[in-house]
């Protein structure tokens, strides 16, 4: 066997053990890709747009293939980038030498949603479980296309059923899940119910519900913020 063909083989190795370990994972793995999760995971959540891709030989690093993202900040949901107010640098494993399966593939211009984890190494992308695992529909990336950003909520028949929700709506649920994690869960539920009720190819959301869901999860917001409001008046 060729060398070159070695590091594919290893990715395709590594995807069917971390395939087996999803599957595994039963109940933990249906309610994984939920938004909320994704939020009590993160410590940075931004909206942004890809903007520079760099192949990075790193010493240090195991397997010393890594590649830089940068991406311009839109909007800050949770947390601080680490660059600047607009602009968030990350790594991820892999590049031009090595491909690696277990982890999300960005291309300059694309605009993302981003749940993000910081470690000694910097910011990584987050995913759902405590194990790597190739999903790319488990990791903290969530590719926007007409301002729409695909999640993957519940299982039906034993396959991921996903939805495309208004970035305003997955916005304003990240933000509620924030103050009230619980809350935000409850929601959910009627986004799951309406997806696996859901028959043909349509993976949209009715804009009842995405009304419905957009003022309750403000209200959400806007009432933990009174409450943190008062108790901070009443600290003074």
């Amino acid at each position: 066997m060729k060398s070159s063909r070695l590091p594919v083989l290893a990715g395709v190795v590594l995807f069917v053990m971390c395939l087996s370990d999803a599957f595994g994972w039963d109940s933990e793995y249906r309610q994984g890709f939920a938004l909320s999760r994704f939020v009590e995971r993160s410590n940075l959540i931004v909206v942004g747009q890809v903007i520079e891709i760099e192949y990075v030989t790193r010493e240090n690093i195991k397997g010393r293939y890594t590649t830089d993202i940068t991406v311009a900040v839109d909007q800050i949901i949770k947390g601080k980038p680490n660059i600047s107010k607009t602009r968030v640098k990350f790594m991820i494993r892999g590049g031009r030498r090595l491909i690696d399966m277990s982890v999300p593939k960005f291309a300059v211009g694309e605009k993302v949603l981003l749940f993000m984890t910081n470690s000694d190494e910097g910011y990584y992308v987050n995913y759902p479980y405590d194990k790597l695992c190739p999903y790319r529909a488990a990791y903290g990336k969530r590719l926007i296309k007409d301002d729409k950003v695909h999640l993957v909520y519940a299982m039906k028949n034993d396959k991921l059923k996903s939805v495309r929700m208004p970035l305003d709506l997955a916005v304003q649920l990240s933000k509620a899940a924030i103050k009230d994690k619980d809350a935000v869960v409850e929601l959910e539920k009627d986004i799951k119910d309406a997806i696996v009720q859901r028959t043909g190819s349509d993976t949209n959301l009715s804009q009842t519900l995405v009304d419905r869901l957009m003022e309750e999860a403000k209200e959400i917001v806007d009432k933990n913020t009174e409450t943190e409001t008062q108790e901070s008046q009443n600290q003074d």
